[in-house]
C-alpha cells in the first residue's frame, strides 16, 4: 500500500468526522457533473455490474443506481467511516447496493473480469504518477473483457479552480491534502494497455472554487439543475474525463 494511500486516509477521516452527515449528501455541482459524466457512459453501454473504487460518501452510486435501478452496484472505500456513512445513508434512502471496506491498490476482494464497468471519481489526483499507474492496473483487472473503465480527475487547464486552489493553499483552506490536477491521464492507461478517449468537462463548474463566484454557480444549479448541467457538460473545465474499454 503506498504511503500516500495512508496521509490520504488520514485526511479523509478528518473531513468525514467533521463534516455534519447531511451536508455530506447534498448534491452540488461537482457531483451533479461527475453523475452526467458517468451517467452518460452507462447509457451508452448498460453495465449489469458497476463497482465505484473510492467511493467516498457513496452519493454518486446512490443517484446513479436511481437512473438505472436494475444495475448492481459495488462500493469500495479505504475509509471505515466513509463506508458506514454509506450504509447509513443507502439504508434510510431504502437503496440496496454492495459495499467493500478495501484497498484500490489492491482489491482482493473481487475476482478477475468481475464488473461490466469500473469508475473512479475524484481519487486518482491524489496520488503521484507511478500510484495512479498501479490503481488502473488493479481496475483493469477487476474490469470484464470489452468493460469499460472511467476515470474523473481535476483538469489542470481549468483557470478558475486552480485560482481558487491556489487561494485556499495560501488561506490553509485546503484541506484535502496533495490534489494533483492534470492535463491528461493517457500515460498511465497506456502503461496499461488502455487507450482512452478523453474530454474536459465543468466549464460552470469550475467557478464554485472561487469565493462569490461559487455562490453565482451554486444559485444557476439550484434554480435549474437540468440546463446547468446541459450547459456544463458542453464546456471545458473543472473535470477531465477519460473513458477507456479492456480489450
Amino acid at each position: 500500500m503506498p504511503e500516500g494511500h495512508r496521509t490520504s486516509e488520514e485526511t479523509w477521516i478528518k473531513v468525514w468526522n467533521k463534516s455534519e452527515y447531511d451536508k455530506l449528501y447534498k448534491i452540488n455541482p461537482i457531483d451533479s457533473l461527475a453523475l452526467s459524466a458517468v451517467s452518460k457512459v452507462m447509457r451508452s453501454t448498460q453495465p449489469q455490474k458497476v463497482l465505484e473504487a473510492g467511493s467516498g460518501t457513496g452519493k454518486l452510486a446512490l443517484n446513479l443506481k436511481g437512473l438505472f435501478p436494475e444495475t448492481d452496484f459495488t462500493l469500495l472505500d479505504y475509509s471505515e467511516k466513509a463506508i458506514e456513512n454509506s450504509k447509513k445513508y443507502f439504508g434510510e434512502k431504502g437503496v440496496k447496493a454492495n459495499f467493500c471496506h478495501g484497498d484500490m491498490f489492491n482489491m482482493k476482494a473481487f475476482k478477475d473480469n468481475a464488473f461490466d464497468l469500473v469508475y473512479s471519481s475524484g481519487v486518482l489526483e491524489h496520488f503521484e504518477f507511478k500510484e495512479r499507474v498501479k490503481a488502473l492496473a488493479e481496475i483493469k483487472r477487476v474490469t470484464k473483457k470489452g468493460g469499460i473503465i472511467v476515470t474523473l480527475v481535476p483538469y489542470k487547464y481549468a483557470p478558475l479552480y486552480r485560482l481558487g486552489k491556489k487561494l485556499a493553499e495560501i488561506r490553509k483552506k485546503w484541506e484535502i491534502g496533495l490534489e494533483i490536477p492534470l492535463s491528461t491521464m493517457r500515460p498511465e492507461h497506456q502503461r496499461n494497455g488502455l487507450n482512452p478517449k478523453e474530454h474536459a468537462i465543468g466549464g460552470l463548474t469550475q467557478a464554485t472554487f472561487v469565493p462569490v463566484l461559487c455562490l453565482i454557480a451554486e444559485k444557476m444549479h439550484s434554480l435549474n439543475r437540468k440546463l446547468y448541467n446541459s450547459i456544463d457538460y458542453k464546456l471545458p473545465g473543472y473535470l477531465l474525463s477519460s473513458v477507456a474499454r479492456k480489450e
